[in-house]
């Protein structure tokens, strides 16, 4: 009988899984210091001094966007050594107010047309035969471009646009200056942290290294590391644009982290909770009125995690507004008159006076109404954690079901746009969950509880009845069958909050002026939206508008409703009954929501009844908890990289309309401005109500003769002045197809 040796003690030997960290960070230094390669090379023109750049100095102008401007002349003529074929050429330039075309020359031999919108793009070009200087030739002589970037380097090869573009320099033309390691040591930052989950794994599990260990540095490093292998052999040296370094390095790390980092906070907290004890009483108390006794470490992952939600959403706040609508919850910030502010009456009073707290602090009225959002879009998640937590569903379905819910298109999308949805989402949400216990409890104290939120939520947006009408039904029947009063005190509380809420309304709007403004808001509707709601509007409209955009559109759509149906048949099979609930709710809103909104802005009308529905999805997890999680993740995945686009635009650029209405404000020499009539509440916030500086014209009945006019979403024959347009996809489909597009044009002028 063979005998184990005792094993060295762990306290005089430093972990191999500490060493294999410091071996991935380490290795992540020199690689991507490698991969980054590149500041200018001794190639690039010296465009703070244009005398040196160019032939042609004369047709040259100071650029207040750029280095310097072309201004004038048929051609420019760049100071490159002679160029050959395989060299690769790239300028970074925008046009003035217009799409400028030019020319690229080789020897006086065109290679290339080129065209700079009025925002700066960078241009690739690989010589293709030839030898000779470089030069560009304008097609219109009044386009005026600024440069900002004219680089030549020696250019071998070019991956595809699979994992994004990398370009394969020869090393004859090495660069000036070595690379920044700043921008070297960002890559390895996610190397550092996979270690450290790797090593807080292997210590969990007793010295057993996870395989995902490997996943970053095999997934993050294969490719740029064959890549360089590929560059030795053929004489040259790499080289990446940073988006393509950031996607090679990030995502796999960034993956794995997703899926690691809450599993593992969760086991550390727990075992931090097995140490120090239970939570002190007055925390269970107070967390008590969700449901249940939450535990220590589960109140601390769900806090952290609710916490970097609303610290996403903050850092991504939407520059400026788009919708029409945005900019009138915006201006009743300012000064709320119901009138005002049609077509909104009437008037969405807790909206309006959550944002008022926030601007009280100094928040801009643009900015305050998006945080109200952003607290909606946190009470809709905690509410729908509660009340699953209340069902006996564990952690982990319930983390999974969070990140399903948030990940839903029309979710994350409107969770911090200034608009009342998402904070009224989150409101009737947290009835929903109230109503729910107090049908499992009817106490008096909860009864009144959930009228006072349900009044609220209904003061946030009155179209929340709709969710929220056959859950209180029931409960009201209920009661009464089973003479159980507590719906007495439901009906009472949400009576007098109902009151309280939109009595200061009317009195500070004038009784005469709120019901004119009820009364043209239903006018409104039978005369523009009658066709878009039922009994007029066509199946295959509620179809494409209520069921699939706001999930993405067919393909996104399909995807979504699947994993909800065998969610909720798994549930079902399984004996949780409560799915019932979650259907005769939100399935309950989006058949009803048509017959009082419009098919156009379904997108975010149809909120309330998926941020329910999509809570369906943590039942695959419940169901299935080995695998259960993989269709979840790529619904989360798939979602987000769908949405991320539109997302990220926001926050980088203000809207098309607002910059082309900033621009005629400050650049157009003239007054006044003429604005189509549906620019009209951005141009009063934006010419601050200087009737002198604008004038709206309705289109359809002509255009004024002479002047400047700042057109959205339609061609207008003159000089462009401004010109910014959104992209399409996914944009057009989470809004009203709108405001995506924007120019400034001098009528009468070509």
């Amino acid at each position: 009988m063979t005998t184990r040796s005792p094993s060295r003690p762990r306290g005089k030997w430093v972990p191999r899984s500490l060493l294999l960290g410091l071996a991935l960070a380490l290795a992540a230094v020199p690689v991507s210091r490698f991969q980054v390669g590149a500041l200018p090379p001794r190639e690039a023109l010296p465009l703070r001094l244009p005398f040196r750049s160019v032939v042609e100095v004369e047709h040259l102008a100071p650029s207040h966007w750029g280095f310097f401007a072309w201004v004038r002349g048929e051609r420019l003529t760049l100071r490159f050594s002679s160029a050959q074929a395989g060299d690769l050429i790239k300028v970074k330039a925008r046009g003035d107010h217009q799409v400028c075309t030019v020319w690229l020359e080789v020897g006086s031999q065109p290679v290339a047309s080129l065209q700079f919108p009025p925002t700066f793009v960078e241009r690739w070009v690989v010589v293709p035969i030839g030898q000779g200087p470089v030069a560009l030739r304008r097609q219109d002589s009044s386009c005026v471009l600024h440069f900002a970037r004219v680089t030549r380097q020696g250019y071998l090869a070019l991956t595809g646009e699979g994992l994004g573009a990398a370009f394969l320099l020869s090393r004859h033309r090495p660069p000036d200056v070595a690379a920044r390691w700043s921008t070297a040591l960002a890559p390895s930052l996610p190397v550092w942290g996979a270690a450290m989950l790797a090593w807080l794994r292997w210590l969990r599990r007793g010295g057993r290294f996870p395989w995902w260990g490997w996943f970053p540095l095999a997934v993050g490093g294969l490719q740029p590391l064959v890549f360089s292998l590929f560059a030795t052999l053929a004489g040259g040296r790499p080289w990446y644009p940073p988006d393509t370094l950031w996607l090679c390095w990030l995502w796999p790390m960034a993956l794995v982290m997703a899926v690691e980092v809450p599993r593992v906070a969760f086991l550390a907290l727990r075992g931090l909770r097995r140490q120090r004890g239970q939570w002190k009483e007055w925390w269970a108390g107070l967390l008590a009125f969700l449901g249940q006794t939450v535990s220590v470490s589960e109140s601390l992952v769900f806090g952290l995690l609710g916490g970097l939600t609303a610290l996403w959403l903050v850092v991504t706040l939407p520059r400026t507004p788009m919708e029409w609508d945005e900019v009138l919850f915006a201006r009743a910030l300012v000064k709320l008159d119901v009138v005002q502010h049609s077509p909104h009456p009437p008037g969405y009073p807790v909206y309006v006076a959550a944002g008022k707290l926030l601007t009280a602090l100094g928040i801009p009225p643009v900015h305050a109404s998006q945080l109200v959002s952003v607290a909606g879009l946190i009470l809709a998640l905690t509410s729908l954690s509660a009340w699953l937590r209340s069902l006996g569903i564990p952690p982990w379905p319930r983390l999974w079901t969070w990140l399903a819910v948030l990940f839903t298109p029309c979710v994350i999308f409107a969770a911090n746009v200034g608009l009342s949805d998402m904070f009224a989402g989150g409101l009737a949400v947290f009835a929903w969950h109230l109503l729910w216990q107090v049908h499992q409890q009817p106490t008096p104290g909860r009864a009144v509880a959930a009228g006072i939120v349900t009044a609220l939520a209904l003061g946030a947006r009155p179209q929340e009845l709709l969710l929220l009408l056959v859950p209180g039904t029931w409960f009201v029947v209920r009661g009464m069958i089973r003479r159980q009063w507590a719906w007495v005190w439901f009906l009472s509380a949400g009576l007098v909050a109902t009151v309280s809420v939109w009595l200061p309304l009317m009195w500070l709007t004038g009784w005469e002026r709120y019901w004119q403004a009820f009364w043209e808001l239903h006018r409104w509707m039978q005369e523009f939206e009658g066709h878009t709601r039922w009994p007029h509007m066509p199946w295959l409209w509620f179809t494409q508008d209520w069921l699939l955009r706001p999930v993405g559109g067919p393909m996104l759509g399909a995807f979504f409703w699947l994993g909800a149906i065998v969610a909720t048949a798994a549930l079902w099979r399984s004996g949780r009954r409560w799915v019932l609930g979650a259907w005769a709710a939100g399935g309950s809103y989006l058949f009803l929501a048509p017959f009082f909104m419009t098919a156009e802005a379904a997108v975010r009308y149809a909120l309330p009844g998926f941020l329910l529905l999509a809570s369906l999805w943590g039942g695959l997890v419940l169901r299935w908890p080995r695998f259960g999680w993989l269709p979840v993740a790529g619904w989360v995945l798939a979602a987000c990289f769908w949405v991320l686009p539109a997302l990220t635009l926001r926050a980088a650029e203000p809207n098309p309309v607002w910059a082309a209405l900033e621009m005629a404000r400050d650049r157009v020499p003239t007054a006044p401005v003429w604005v189509a009539s549906g620019l009209t509440p951005h141009a009063e916030v934006i010419f601050a109500w200087d009737q002198r500086r604008f004038q709206p014209v309705a289109l359809e009945r002509g255009l004024p003769p002479r002047g400047f006019l700042v057109v959205c979403d339609r061609w207008v024959r003159g000089r462009v002045w401004f010109s910014l347009v959104w992209p399409k996809e996914p944009m057009a489909s989470l809004t009203r197809r709108r405001y995506l597009s924007a120019r400034v044009v001098e009528l009468g002028v070509r």
